[in-house]
């Protein structure tokens, strides 16, 4: 059974990923990619996107911020449950349920399906998040799917050396605040 586009790039971004890019059985070239498939950015089979950028093509959101990943924690945790349900005490508890060590900025967590069945991801980015997102989405392509079905966030609102749950409880309400006057 074959990965999900989803776990091909968190395997890629997270380390473990040392299988998916060598050869493998009905695929051409020692190195795992196929001649003349992976030649430029834009492939002609893939899904064009539509006019609107929330395309129903949108299968995955990814929020980065330019911090440690406070900010991105922030937003996917409003992004995944209704905004008036959000404290600072229950967004802690529920990174702390889940593991999460979002502190460790470039590594890409996920937070969970929205209410419209989107899987969002979140991630900190301490240097600038468009070349973190163009590299993405080269992955994402390389990795066999059409990078229309992600939409990058790159926030605004950052939290910088925020890099423990302490600091983040002190941080949150101000980060809570920006979200929801946006």
């Amino acid at each position: 059974m074959g990965m999900t586009i989803e776990k091909k790039i968190l395997a890629l971004v997270t380390g473990r990923s040392s299988h998916f890019f060598r050869g493998r059985p009905g695929r051409s070239g020692k190195d795992g990619f196929s001649p003349g498939k992976n030649r430029g950015w834009y492939d002609s089979s893939a899904e064009r996107p539509s006019q609107d950028h929330r395309s129903p093509l949108i299968h995955s959101k990814l929020y980065m911020s330019g911090d440690e990943g406070a900010g991105a924690l922030v937003a996917a945790a409003l992004d995944i449950r209704h905004p008036t349900e959000i404290s600072v005490e229950a967004l802690a508890e529920w990174g702390r349920k889940r593991g999460v060590d979002w502190s460790r900025p470039g590594r890409i967590w996920e937070a969970g399906p929205n209410h419209a069945g989107v899987t969002v991801y979140f991630c900190g980015v301490v240097g600038d998040p468009a070349i973190v997102e163009r590299a993405l989405l080269h992955i994402i392509q390389l990795a066999g799917a059409s990078p229309y079905s992600w939409e990058m966030i790159r926030l605004i609102q950052r939290a910088r050396g925020v890099c423990s749950w302490e600091d983040f409880m002190d941080a949150c309400p101000l980060l809570l605040r920006s979200f929801r006057e946006v």
